[in-house]
């Protein structure tokens, strides 16, 4: 989201403009919602599968956990009220979203469809806000950020699938398993970099630095390799997939400076 600012507010001041923290807020604020929501409604499951989480482990009480996931989408309404009904609606649709994964999608092969839908969402939030809307919205960004996000959503599954095997029935992780997964993300994550690529070479990328396309992309195959691996050993996944995040970051800041 900050890069998504930076990329059409001129820094330095552009970025503490109050509509920019007014953004940042808000969806601060929403996704404290639904990280709160995800641990109060999954707190009997983790208990099982994953102990460490705060409700399991006595770190959090459910009420507190579950006031937290009740206000902060009002919170989250409430500051996107001043910047518009666009984006007041675009904070609420996005909200939505993660409800929707937390609800119900969670548990079905439909699972990535709230990531990428809530992805889908950001750009225009704050394009919206800052009312610039470059042409190259529907083939740039979008074709490098939504294989990232289906990429996310299986690193954040993968790693527990053993675990909650029998547990989670129908979840888009554990009908593909750890082995198709993992190759899947490996995917996700090399498509992103040769849409990149494709946009520089065209002529849309003059202002990206050579060497960080190309250490993006080296990164890019080393994550590739770090899943196959993690495919055959999945004590290893977990490495795999702090890779994939440092990938995803060079990729999209690559896009960004397409971007700007």
């Amino acid at each position: 989201m900050t890069g998504l600012l930076l990329a059409v507010y001129p820094p330095p001041q552009g970025i503490f403009s109050w509509a920019s923290v007014l953004v940042l807020v808000g969806m601060t604020a929403s996704q404290a919602a639904l990280g709160a929501a995800n641990d109060w409604l999954d707190r009997g499951h983790d208990a099982l599968t994953k102990p460490h989480k705060p409700i399991p482990a006595l770190r959090a009480r459910p009420k507190g956990v579950a006031a937290i996931a009740l206000l902060c989408p009002g919170l989250a309404l409430l500051v996107a009220l001043p910047l518009g009904v666009l984006p007041l609606l675009l904070v609420a649709l996005g909200t939505a979203c993660g409800y929707a994964y937390n609800l119900g999608l969670k548990r079905t092969a439909w699972s990535w469809l709230p990531y990428v839908a809530g992805f889908s969402l950001l750009p225009p939030l704050v394009w919206s806000v800052a009312g610039i809307w470059p042409s190259w919205w529907a083939t740039g960004i979008y074709t490098v950020g939504l294989p990232l996000v289906l990429a996310a959503h299986l690193a954040n599954v993968l790693p527990d699938v053993e675990a909650e095997r029998g547990l989670v029935p129908g979840s888009l992780g554990s009908r593909l398993g750890v082995r198709r997964g993992s190759i899947l993300a490996m995917g996700c994550v090399v498509g992103a970099w040769i849409a990149l690529a494709g946009q520089t070479l065209v002529g849309h990328g003059e202002r990206i630095d050579v060497w960080g396309l190309v250490a993006s992309g080296a990164l890019a195959a080393a994550v590739a390799g770090r899943f196959i691996l993690g495919a055959r050993r999945p004590e290893r996944l977990r490495w795999g997939y702090r890779a994939l995040a440092t990938a995803a970051l060079l990729i999209v800041g690559g896009e960004l400076m397409i971007a700007r």
